[in-house]
């Protein structure tokens, strides 16, 4: 089974080096195909058999436009790579890592073959968190998941990120246009790291707004409050977590759309999952690479 990991890269210089290392890995640095968001966004120091592929974009166009033209870029990708010889997509945006659940007996594409002829799997989304206060910020060459380990399984982050038919990705590619028979798989994770460390994401938001501190500055004050309000939730059991979540996600078809969309949790205990820990099978799966927090 030949399979290829497909996401968009902007001003990156924190996750893209850890997320080319971490999928290489799994599929190959010559299946990675990294789509580059204007020239000065170039990731520096990848290992060879990456394909990059750079787009000059405006640094000007708005939230909305930016994401309208990545869902489309990576929806024409994915069905030309699919066109010519891949068996299956991944799409993960940058700071996302898939993750085969370690006490896994199977391979991956064993796994996904187990499905069938189901044509788009959702991975078991988990936002990660940084627990201020109770857990220290990492330090390069940390294992991730070995330090911090609260995070929310999540309809957001359950993507619909393998495919096996040329998609029409929605809406920040959390959703597929068209297609039906989809599956949530408890066996494949994709972790969300946007906030899994306090210091990387201060890192990350001065890169991305440069001068623009007043936005800055309201990002920062928003998100802090998410992971202090966080401390106050009591996790929730990962089986049994993992398990309501998925029975209360499990995708139905949207009669008006025409195609399968997944449901909402109806009882979350923060934001619109379940707020667990993630067991210690998992703590050497995600590696920090080449963080320098002084540059």
């Amino acid at each position: 089974m030949k399979i290829a990991c497909i996401t968009v890269s902007r001003k990156e210089s924190i996750f893209s080096k850890m997320w080319v290392a971490h999928h290489g890995a799994m599929f190959g640095h010559e299946n990675l195909y990294l789509n580059i968001h204007g020239r000065d966004g170039l990731p520096q120091e990848l290992p060879l058999g990456v394909n990059l592929i750079i787009h000059d974009r405006s640094e000007k166009a708005d939230r909305n436009e930016k994401n309208k033209w990545g869902r489309i870029t990576q929806s024409q990708l994915a069905a030309r790579l699919l066109e010519n010889g891949y068996d299956w997509v991944v799409r993960l945006d940058i700071d996302e890592f898939l993750v085969l659940d370690p006490s896994e007996e199977r391979t991956l594409p064993e796994v996904i073959q187990s499905y069938g002829r189901r044509k788009v799997i959702h991975a078991t989304g988990i936002d990660m968190i940084h627990r201020l206060g109770e857990e220290e910020e990492l330090s390069p060459g940390e294992m991730v998941l070995s330090r911090h380990k609260h995070g929310v399984i999540s309809r957001a982050y359950s993507k619909p990120c393998l495919v096996s038919q040329a998609p029409r990705w929605r809406s920040g590619c959390h959703r597929v246009a068209g297609t039906k028979n989809h599956v949530i798989s408890p066996e494949v994770f994709l972790f969300h790291l946007a906030l899994s460390d306090w210091g990387i994401f201060q890192k990350r938001v001065g890169e991305t707004y440069g001068d623009a501190r007043e936005a800055q500055k309201a990002l920062l004050e928003k998100r802090e409050t998410t992971l202090r309000d966080s401390a106050q939730i009591a996790p929730m059991d990962f089986g049994q977590a993992q398990t309501r979540a998925i029975n209360e996600m499990a995708p139905q078809v949207e009669a008006f759309l025409n195609e399968d969309r997944t449901r909402f949790i109806s009882d979350p205990t923060y934001s619109d999952g379940y707020y667990t820990v993630i067991p210690d099978r998992f703590a050497d799966q995600i590696q920090f690479v080449d963080i320098n927090r002084d540059t």
